[in-house]
């Protein structure tokens, strides 16, 4: 859940998240997901301010990951998450590196919509995706 502005600002210090899409195509939940529905072949891991608005915050770094297409969602789901944490330390040596060294540009991205969790024919849909494209992106 979003952490209430009145908190944030008695923090007084700027607090940042990895998520794991594009703020702008996916805020909420599950970000590998959303991307395998869509069919998009690579999503992007964004580390960002935290605000009261729930992905929200401006970006600071973002690194893309190839969607690791597999014959099946659950397959898909886990090679992708995987890779994703392989590029998470490089995600966060840009940016915090940028933060430490004074020279980060956060920059405002138009939020997209909260998703949740989807519904079984989303999933049915996604599994069908992952099929079709693990036909065309076959691993050797």
């Amino acid at each position: 859940p979003p952490i209430p502005g009145a908190a944030l600002d008695a923090l007084g210090i700027p607090l940042l998240n990895v998520h794991a899409s594009d703020p702008s195509f996916c805020r909420g939940m599950p970000p590998v997901f959303w991307e395998v529905h869509a069919g998009r072949d690579v999503l992007a891991m964004t580390l960002h301010e935290i605000v009261a608005r729930l992905d929200a915050g401006r970006v600071i770094a973002q690194r893309e990951v190839p969607i690791a297409w597999r014959r099946t969602l659950a397959l898909t789901l886990r090679a992708t998450r995987e890779r994703m944490t392989l590029d998470l330390p490089l995600l966060l040596g840009d940016g915090i590196g940028a933060v430490v060294a004074g020279t980060a540009r956060p920059r405002e991205v138009p939020p997209g919509p909260l998703r949740t969790l989807p519904t079984l024919p989303e999933i049915f849909t996604a599994e069908r995706r992952c099929r079709e494209r693990w036909r065309t992106h076959r691993v050797p």
